[in-house]
């Protein structure tokens, strides 16, 4: 007697729709339509019908089941498959438990017929932040129109150290499809009044008063994370730059903060009398003097 369990490669204590799957997946394999001019494949083929026709029946697998256990008890297992009559050979493409075995031709079919879904496509849309936002990351709701779908709000999440060009990925949020597309937020920083960017780096220009350059002292400087007190040196002079560290721009992936590089332009009184003009001359008399005594 045939072990049809074991041509299936299923265990005989198997479920019906374990038994199924595995004889589709076997016919899908050994079909004639798929190994054409192949004997051996289209004797698989059979053979794992007529497996299936018994133990895929559940009246025909009890008597099965039984004739395993005493194999003396008559039955016509393991020569044609049980219930087949004499004279009326089974249709290669019936089997039973569904509809004959056209649905694994008809999946099969399909399959050399059809392509397979398309993805939908991806989609770019624009937002516009501050520099503030840009080193410290925000938040911004989307209003995105998928076509065929309705109209939905999108929170997008824009992490700290962002530039512009810089864009944020949201997935399978794009034109419907399978799988949808991806919507990518593509995002521009806009010009801020006092500072200027350079990479993760950040520039300002900061007056200082000539007297406060010449005696020094300590004035306010501006950050985008609130003011902090700077000591200007006595004898600082026009264009020289204070570096403070950790005061930039977040790099994007992490690691090292930018810098906060401060340029000093020293700034001139707007009104001078004429008496401090002489004062002004008196003083340029002696640095030219000075300046001859040394050479």
């Amino acid at each position: 007697m045939k072990d049809y369990y074991k041509i299936l490669g299923v265990d005989k204590k198997a479920s019906e729709d374990e038994i199924k799957k595995a004889y589709r997946k076997l016919a899908r394999k050994y079909h004639p339509d798929q190994n054409p001019n192949d004997k051996g494949a289209e004797a698989r083929f059979k053979e794992i019908s007529e497996a299936y026709e018994t133990v895929g029946d559940e009246s025909k697998r009890q008597e099965y089941d039984m004739m395993r256990l005493n194999p003396f008890a008559g039955g016509n297992f393991g020569g044609a498959p049980f219930g087949r009559q004499p004279g009326h050979p089974q249709q290669p493409n019936q089997g039973p438990g569904f509809s004959g075995f056209d649905d694994i031709l008809n999946f099969m079919a399909r399959g050399s017929r059809q392509q397979a879904p398309a993805r939908g496509s991806d989609v770019e849309t624009d937002v516009q932040i501050t520099l503030e936002e840009a080193i410290l990351g925000t938040s911004v709701m989307l209003h995105v129109s998928p076509p065929g779908s309705p109209p939905k709000k999108l929170k997008v999440s824009i992490p700290p150290g962002v530039s512009t060009g810089s864009k944020v990925r949201m997935v399978q949020e794009g034109d419907p499809g399978s799988p949808p597309g991806d919507l990518f937020v593509k995002v521009t920083v806009r010009p801020h009044a006092l500072f200027t960017r350079e990479g993760d780096d950040l520039h300002l220009e900061l007056p200082v008063s000539v007297f406060d350059a010449v005696f020094g002292t300590e004035i306010n400087v501006p950050t985008l994370e609130g003011e902090i007190r700077l000591k200007i040196p006595a004898g600082t002079q026009g264009g020289q730059v204070f570096r403070l560290k950790n005061k930039g721009v977040p790099a994007l992936r992490g690691g090292t903060r930018g810098v906060l590089l401060i340029k000093v332009s020293l700034q001139l009184p707007e009104q001078i009398s004429e008496a401090d003009r002489e004062l002004w001359r008196q003083l340029a008399a002696r640095a030219a003097s000075s300046g001859r005594e040394a050479g």
